[in-house]
């Protein structure tokens, strides 16, 4: 893959709104057979876009794509390098927060499903602690909002 010069931040955030409208086809993580042609026309889409706005140099599809990943990946590493920085003060003040610039932001309202974890219904810890769960345990339903709660072999159904 040939380098081209670094795109802009003008740039970067067109990439960002032309993904965006394409969302749905693009941040899909389906990869079966119909879906494959359809993200390939979308990328295409994006790449012809983005060249006919003139904002620099015309890329290929392909170094669109990385473009993309690699903006990603940064704004990933950049919740992760804000999580790190929480847990670290040990129980001093907490180190002061880096604000993200608009490109961060965005990407980060565009992949936000992408960053939360996923539920855990095995672990008590990990309900969710601003709504109610149904604990189901034989015949017996309970509804509760207890911060722990601590039972056998009980399956959770979140409300």
């Amino acid at each position: 893959m040939q380098r081209t010069q670094h795109m802009g931040e003008e740039e970067r955030l067109l990439l960002l709104d032309l993904i965006t409208q394409r969302r749905d086809v693009i941040l899909s993580r389906a990869t079966d057979a119909r879906m494959i042609p359809v993200k390939a026309q979308a990328w295409e889409q994006v790449t012809n876009s983005l060249a006919s706005s003139g904002m620099g140099p015309t890329r290929t599809v392909k170094q669109v794509k990385k473009i993309w990943e690699n903006m990603r990946s940064r704004a990933k590493k950049f919740v992760s390098d804000q999580k790190k920085k929480f847990y670290r003060t040990g129980g001093g003040p907490p180190s002061p927060d880096i604000k993200p610039d608009a490109v961060i932001e965005k990407i980060l309202a565009l992949i936000a499903d992408e960053l939360e974890p996923a539920p855990n219904y095995n672990d008590s810890d990990s309900w969710p602690r601003d709504k109610e769960v149904f604990i189901i345990a034989n015949d017996l339903t309970l509804l509760t909002s207890a911060p722990h709660i601590y039972f056998d072999s009980l399956t959770c159904l979140e409300a």
